[in-house]
Formats: C-alpha cells, sequence, structure tokens
C-alpha cells in the first residue's frame, strides 16, 4: 500500500489550517486593536464624579484593559446622569462602552475556542503522520483511512468553528447595522 497520500492529506489540512488561523488572527488582531483604542478613547470621555482613589481604580482598570469591572466600577458610583459633555451623557458613553467591551469578550472567547480546535486538529495530524506506515497499527489500510476519515472530518469541523469568530467580528465592527448601540 502507497503511504504517500496519506502523508500529503495530513500534510496539508495543517498547512491549510496554520495558513486560515493565521490570517483570522492578523484580523482579529487588527480589529481588536482598534476597538481597545475606541474602549480607551471612550473611557476618557466618561466624566465620573468620584473621590480620587474611585478615579485611580478606574484609571488602572483602563490601562489593564479590564473593561467589564471599568464598567461595574463606574455604574456603582452613580451620578452619572447629571454629568453631561458636548458629545452626550456619561451614561450614554458607559453604554457604549459597555456594548464594545462585551463585544469584545465575545470574539476574543471565540478566537480561544478556535485557536484550540486548530491546534488540536494540527496536532493529531503531526501524531497521525508518522504513525501510518506499514510497520505500525495504524498503517494497516481500514485503520489508516477510517483515522484519516476522522481527521479531515474534524478538520472541516474546526474550518466551520471560525464562521462564529468572522460572525462576532463582523458584529463588533457594526458591518451592516444601522445603530452598532444597544
Amino acid at each position: 500500500m502507497d503511504y504517500s497520500p496519506f502523508y500529503y492529506t495530513y500534510s496539508t489540512i495543517s498547512q491549510t489550517l496554520a495558513g486560515a488561523f493565521g490570517f483570522l488572527g492578523a484580523v482579529v488582531i487588527y480589529k481588536t486593536q482598534a476597538i481597545e483604542g475606541l474602549l480607551g478613547r471612550l473611557a476618557s470621555v466618561v466624566e465620573i464624579p468620584s473621590p480620587q482613589e474611585t478615579k485611580a481604580t478606574l484609571r488602572r482598570l483602563m490601562v489593564q484593559g479590564n473593561w467589564a469591572e471599568y464598567v461595574k466600577t463606574a455604574r456603582t458610583i452613580g451620578n452619572l446622569e447629571r454629568v453631561q459633555s458636548d458629545l452626550g451623557s456619561g451614561v450614554e458613553h458607559l453604554s457604549e462602552l459597555e456594548y464594545y467591551a462585551r463585544q469584545l469578550a465575545v470574539v476574543k472567547k471565540s478566537l480561544a475556542r478556535s485557536l484550540f480546535n486548530t491546534a488540536f486538529t494540527i496536532a493529531t495530524c503531526f501524531i497521525c503522520m508518522p504513525l501510518t506506515n506499514k510497520d505500525t497499527f495504524f498503517g494497516r489500510p481500514l485503520v489508516a483511512w477510517t483515522v484519516l476519515g476522522g481527521v479531515v472530518l474534524y478538520a472541516i469541523v474546526t474550518l466551520w468553528s471560525y464562521f462564529p469568530l468572522v460572525k462576532d467580528l463582523v458584529q463588533l465592527g457594526g458591518w451592516g447595522k444601522e445603530e452598532p448601540k444597544p
């Protein structure tokens, strides 16, 4: 039995997933950096009437990028309705910041899931490739084709797991929506 089709298939799956995830990862990093900058600008616009130590806490959370905790702390302060600037009220800015912070968290979670699936599939290919030879159990024709079929199926599932990430990126960008705010 010729084992070269198995080697080529495992190699192709690994290269395709690595390339697809690399491109998708670059897009995600670019988009999340833009949103992180937007969140920083929104946080700097929100004027919160609070004691100095609370402002220091909010500044620390902003620098850390811990936006969920930032919004939670800012909401507990109160009096945001009375703070009005030329760009809108503190509540409006905080609501917009909260919206983008939630979307960013969803994108990061989708990215982690896609990364796990990609890494698992590539690792499986790297493990199965050398085991598929005439001297091993995996080299038996029925076993070799069954394992290859399972890996191909999981590679398709991995590619399908990129869809929620792309969908979350589109939502994060507000493309196709009239109003990105809740």
